[in-house]
Parts: structure tokens; sequence; C-alpha cells
């Protein structure tokens, strides 16, 4: 029997409204959506773009006004992040609709 590991997260209001959406969707609660995503996640796929250490420092520097920090995070087009993570959840058969 295969041992469980627990994970913790932080997300942003919007990422945790498309997390409850996808769930909701799925009839399931948040920890059986994520479970769900990595079991359907395809190696192949190529991965959404993850933070560099940089962009959690400068969050956490900006949470306390440092404007250098904000400005960091304010180039990181999260355009294109929320793009790419949507392709991907439409990829998945979850995007929005």
């Amino acid at each position: 029997m295969s041992r469980s590991h627990g994970v913790s997260v932080r997300l942003s209001a919007e990422m945790l409204a498309r997390l409850d959406g996808i769930a909701a969707a799925w009839g399931l609660n948040r920890a059986a959506t994520v479970r769900r995503l990595v079991e359907l996640a395809d190696g192949g796929v190529a991965p959404v773009a993850v933070p560099t250490m940089d962009e959690p420092i400068a969050s956490e520097k900006a949470r306390c006004g440092n404007m250098a920090a904000v400005s960091f995070l304010a180039a990181r087009q999260p355009d294109q992040r929320d793009a790419e993570f949507q392709g991907l959840l439409e990829r998945l058969g979850a995007g929005s609709q």
C-alpha cells in the first residue's frame, strides 16, 4: 500500500476560484481535484511556467510594501501565464466555457 504525503500550495484568489470551478464541474473537493489533475497530466505536455525563486521572494517583499518587488511582479507577464494555464486546463477538459 502506498503512503500518502501532504502538499500545501499558495494560490491567488483567481487561481483558487479556478480550482474551485474545476472541482465543482467535476463534483470533487479541492484535494481530489488536485489529485485528478496530477493523474491526468500527460508527461509529454509542456509544463506551465514555474516561477523562479525570485518570484516567491518578491511576492513576500511586495506584501511588506516593497515597491521594487511590486514592479518586478507586475512585469512578469501574468496574461501569458494565465493563457498557458488555461490551455492546459482545456487539454485536460476543464477549461472555462
